[in-house]
């Protein structure tokens, strides 16, 4: 489990997101856009299909908590808050199903 300096660190990194990001705000993020359009791309609807970065940062904004899964989960999901832009992470399992041609 996350330690509870780690646990504090998500809450104000949580709360700062609150304070300078809305909803509305999400769509105009550079690398939410560029990730959107990647999935349209790929003939994919990212209304339907959320990228993780998205979803976790409407989930903040809509004031549902976020679930502690472990440290390293957990810390990783701080950083994805916190990066101005948002980054986007993956699971390296996902990502080798992922095929170029």
């Amino acid at each position: 489990p996350a330690s509870p300096e780690l646990k504090a660190a998500i809450a104000a990194t949580v709360e700062s997101v609150r304070g300078r990001l809305t909803i509305e705000d999400i769509h105009g993020l550079t690398a939410i856009a560029a990730t959107r359009a990647a999935y349209r791309a790929c003939g994919k609807e990212p209304s339907r299909y959320r990228p993780s970065a998205e979803a976790l940062l409407r989930r903040v904004l809509s004031g549902k908590g976020l679930y502690s899964i472990n440290a390293v989960v957990d810390l990783l999901m701080r950083q994805v808050l916190s990066a101005r832009p948002p980054v986007i992470a993956s699971a390296r399992r996902s990502m080798r199903r992922l095929r170029i041609s």
